[in-house]
Order: C-alpha cells, then sequence, then structure tokens
C-alpha cells in the first residue's frame, strides 16, 4: 500500500510540475507580448507627439494666413481660411484617433499584467500540489478553491474581443474540474460571467471567492486566453 501511494504521489508530482512548467512557459509568453505592447504604446505616442506637432504648426499657419489675407482680396482670404482649417481639422482627427489608440493599448496592457500576475500566484501553488502523502485526494478536496483575492479597487477583466458563445461556455463549463461539487446557481452565475466576457480568473474569484488552478487551466483551454 505504501507502494503504490508513492507511486501515486510521484505522479501526482510529475503531474504538478508538468502544469507547473506550462504556466511558467504562459508568464513568459505573456511577458513578451507586454513588452511588445509597450513598445508599440511608445510608437503610438511618438506618433501623437508629431500629430500634436503638426496640429500646433497648423495653428501657426492659420494665423499668418489670416495675417496675409488680411492684405489681400475677400476671396483670398476666405480661401486661405478655408484650406488652413481644413488642414487643422484633419490634423485633430488624426490626434484624437491616435490618442484613442494609445488609450486602447495601454488598457489592453493593464490586462495584461493583470493575467500575468494572476498566474504567477498560480505557480507555487502548482510546484507544491501533490507533495503530500498521507493519502489519495477526494473530489471534496479538488474542488477547494484557493484564496486568491483581488488587488483593491481592482475591476474584473473582460475580453479585448467577442465574448464566447452561449455553447462554447456551457461545454467548458461542463468539462472543467473541481466544479461538481458547485452548485446550480454557481454553475449559472459562472456561465453568465464568462458569456459576458469577463476573464477566467475573476470569473472564478467572483462567483467562488477564489481560483482552482485545475479548473482555471480547462476553463482557458476551452475557452481561450484574454
Amino acid at each position: 500500500i505504501s507502494r503504490d501511494r508513492a507511486e501515486a504521489a510521484r505522479a501526482a508530482a510529475a503531474t504538478a510540475e508538468a502544469e507547473a512548467a506550462a504556466l511558467a512557459d504562459r508568464v513568459r509568453a505573456a511577458g513578451a507580448e507586454k513588452d511588445a505592447l509597450q513598445a508599440e504604446i511608445a510608437k503610438a505616442r511618438a506618433t501623437l507627439d508629431r500629430l500634436r506637432q503638426d496640429t500646433e504648426a497648423a495653428t501657426r499657419m492659420r494665423d499668418q494666413a489670416r495675417a496675409e489675407a488680411d492684405t489681400a482680396m475677400a476671396d483670398g482670404r476666405a480661401r486661405a481660411a478655408t484650406l488652413v482649417e481644413e488642414a487643422r481639422a484633419m490634423a485633430e482627427e488624426r490626434e484624437q484617433a491616435a490618442e484613442a489608440r494609445v488609450a486602447g493599448l495601454e488598457a489592453r496592457a493593464t490586462r495584461l499584467a493583470a493575467d500575468i500576475e494572476a498566474a504567477r500566484r498560480l505557480l507555487p501553488d502548482a510546484s507544491q500540489t501533490g507533495t503530500g502523502t498521507s493519502g489519495p485526494e477526494t473530489p471534496a478536496a479538488a474542488a477547494v478553491m484557493a484564496p486568491s483575492p483581488p488587488a483593491p479597487g481592482a475591476r474584473p477583466a473582460y475580453r479585448a474581443g467577442p465574448a464566447p458563445s452561449g455553447d462554447a461556455v456551457a461545454r467548458a463549463v461542463a468539462a472543467a474540474p473541481g466544479l461538481q461539487e458547485a452548485s446550480p446557481a454557481e454553475r449559472a452565475e459562472l456561465e453568465r460571467l464568462l458569456g459576458e466576457g469577463m476573464c477566467a480568473p475573476d470569473a472564478l474569484r467572483t462567483v467562488f471567492g477564489g481560483i482552482n488552478r485545475q479548473t482555471l487551466v480547462s476553463l482557458i483551454r476551452g475557452l481561450g486566453r484574454c
């Protein structure tokens, strides 16, 4: 019996190590994506600065054109002012579009940083799973959610793209381990949040007050990463 328990413990430890390695790979990939996003944000900011300079130059041109138009004919003044105003309006539109892009990139980078932090918090749990030899784990114990409180003032993260379909959410929840002991109301609430596009870590934390690592990995496998 002791040898069987030892074999089971070694198998559980190997599984936990493999899962921890997969999580670590995800953290590294997410970190690389975050770095790329930060580079893109820097590039967008540089574009925004150039556009602001263009706007200022257009304003100076407008003032100069108005000064020159004072000595010209009425039609010439009107034409010059119209052309300069059109150029200034175009520059302002481009500036606004660049500002919106920077804001979107920064929001995406913030969500990615939150996902990275959530994955890093899971790694210590994964490395310790399966090290005990006191006996086999019961289904009730496997369903326990590890406490993972959100940061003060943090809001739940949502997908940047379209939310998954109701059928996809139902299949992912049905296949996820650790939810067998959840009540119908809890499962329904989890499906609702996932269907609205809430990221799996925050959806689990909202419904259960914590995150079951195996449940999270299964949901991400079924629905994709935010």
